[in-house]
């Protein structure tokens, strides 16, 4: 068979070519020769590389296919395990170009360097480190915290940390410029309290986002759910970042970001892998979880770097996972569009939203939450992946002071304030990988941006403030101020152009015009 030529696929974001004596496509994906290359590089990169170590491909698809046992009209994909330990191999063989010369001959300074990824998500037990010290997530449990609560961790940060924290995208407060003392300090007080797990393991577990449409019978599974993520019952190997959404609602607009949501409507339950629109209708939705959890450690342990369930369902399909897990299939009840909800201003069911601008706090931005929730509310608090804070148990005869008072502390509270719409990293205040203080850039875009869509200012090609597809994406690039756009994309995309601050600002005003046109 002659040599195929390899040809880029958009819509993967990979490399394909068609190995020698086989049927079907192999494919690469960027990511992968980010890991070869060292930086996250552009699709004619990958191309150049390809060409210049094809031998090295083209071993590393024959073992993959004769160790896998793949019939010849299977497609599959190589990791840059694959390609880097055949490239060894022809290395010694004096087949190809090295992987020095091949790197050299791409230019590398006007892209991201590919970050590394720290492998694991930080709890008060398990802080990590970044450039401004260690960094440590509390959760709320899903009973949400109260203004006293508040208070205690104000109290804690001020002693013990920089007094900077992050309202992050998993309803979580970060808490960051700790010392390997001041952490272990905060831990040992949030433990005294009640208000973080056990231990490590258990905390490490418990990823439960509790989403604001709620009735009596979710929020009786949520807790449910949560005392089985404590317990020894509950599977300990799943991954730090495995998370759960319990909602009384048939569609929820958070549910895609999770990997099992948990639907309790009336005295009906359906439990289906995160954004999936078929599950299990169940009598016992810990059951169901327990089995679901279990099918995705045995089927990701036979699929490598799988750590997601959406992961998972596309490497094997929905059928499979279900089957696996030894559950019937139920389609959930007919979708409505999802509407966006609202997180900030006068909310139903008496409550009250407080937007936190990028979801940058301090000690003050704390107690004044606190305050006003005493104040105006019942002291109840709960976080969202919007960055906010929603106080319960509304006073209507006192919301005009609270709209007045809260803007006064600096909340968000109007739908169309644009920073709502804005998510952005810590940036280079706090980490290694970004390239800029993202947070002076969002301010200063903010005017610019007038659309209800998402926009993402992301430091590197990580993406840890928006890990999902945003309308429009910028990326922190080199030389300094100077910015890689994206559109409809995660971070680690394919850039559509490379602009300077001037310009940006220049494109974004153009952008909207063209959106609201």
């Amino acid at each position: 068979m002659a040599t195929s030529v390899s040809s880029w696929r958009v819509d993967i974001d990979s490399l394909s070519f068609q190995p020698r004596d086989h049927a079907a496509l192999c494919m690469v994906h960027r990511r992968a020769f980010g890991t070869l290359l060292g930086f996250l590089p552009r699709p004619e990169d990958c191309r150049r590389y390809f060409d210049a170590n094809r031998a090295a491909f083209e071993q590393a698809a024959a073992a993959k296919i004769a160790r896998a046992n793949l019939r010849a009209d299977a497609n599959f994909h190589l990791t840059s395990r694959d390609v880097s330990r055949a490239r060894g191999e022809c290395r010694d063989k004096g087949k190809g170009a090295s992987a020095e010369s091949s790197v050299d001959s791409i230019d590398k300074a006007a892209f991201v360097s590919l970050p590394s990824v720290k492998g694991w998500c930080p709890t008060v037990f398990e802080p990590m480190a970044a450039s401004d010290g260690l960094l440590a997530s509390l959760k709320p449990h899903v009973k949400g915290w109260s203004a006293t609560d508040l208070r205690l961790i104000a109290d804690a940060v001020e002693e013990h940390g920089s007094g900077r924290c992050l309202l992050t995208h998993r309803a979580n407060l970060q808490v960051r410029g700790l010392s390997s003392t001041s952490a272990a300090a905060i831990a040992a007080i949030m433990m005294s309290a009640g208000l973080v797990s056990s231990d490590a393991a258990a905390e490490r577990r418990r990823n439960i986002f509790v989403a604001l449409s709620q009735s009596t019978e979710s929020q009786a599974v949520a807790a449910r759910l949560e005392s089985w993520l404590q317990s020894s019952a509950a599977p300990t190997e799943l991954p730090a970042k495995f998370s759960f959404c319990v909602t009384a609602s048939i569609h929820h607009e958070d549910c895609a970001s999770a990997d099992i949501c948990i639907h309790a409507i009336g005295n009906e339950v359906w439990v289906a892998p995160g954004g999936a629109v078929i599950g299990t209708l169940t009598p016992d939705p810990l059951a169901a979880i327990d089995s679901l959890t279990r099918a995705f450690l045995r089927l990701a342990a036979r699929t490598r770097a799988v750590r997601r369930m959406r992961d998972l369902i596309a490497h094997v399909g929905i059928d499979t996972v279900l089957n696996e897990a030894q559950l019937s299939q139920a389609r959930l009840a007919s979708l409505p569009p999802i509407e966006r909800t609202r997180y900030v201003g006068a909310l139903h069911d008496d409550r009250f939203g407080l937007g936190v601008p990028f979801g940058r706090a301090d000690v003050a931005s704390l107690r004044a939450v606190a305050a006003l929730a005493d104040s105006f509310a019942d002291g109840a608090l709960r976080l969202t992946p919007q960055r906010s804070w929603v106080l319960t148990g509304l006073r209507s005869e006192s919301i005009e002071k609270l709209w007045l008072e809260a803007q006064a502390a600096g909340f968000i509270v109007h739908d169309d304030d644009s920073r709502l719409h804005i998510a952005v990293c810590v940036g280079g205040s706090g980490c290694d990988k970004a390239q800029i203080d993202m947070h002076e850039l969002a301010k200063s875009l903010a005017p610019f941006w007038r659309s209800p869509d998402m926009l993402h200012l992301s430091g590197c090609s990580k993406g840890c403030a928006h890990p999902r597809v945003a309308e429009l994406t910028i990326v922190a690039g080199a030389p300094a101020n100077h910015f890689h756009v994206l559109r409809e994309s995660r971070a680690d995309g394919v850039p559509e152009r490379s602009l300077s601050a001037g310009a940006l600002r220049e494109y974004l005003a153009g952008f909207v015009r063209g959106r609201l046109s």
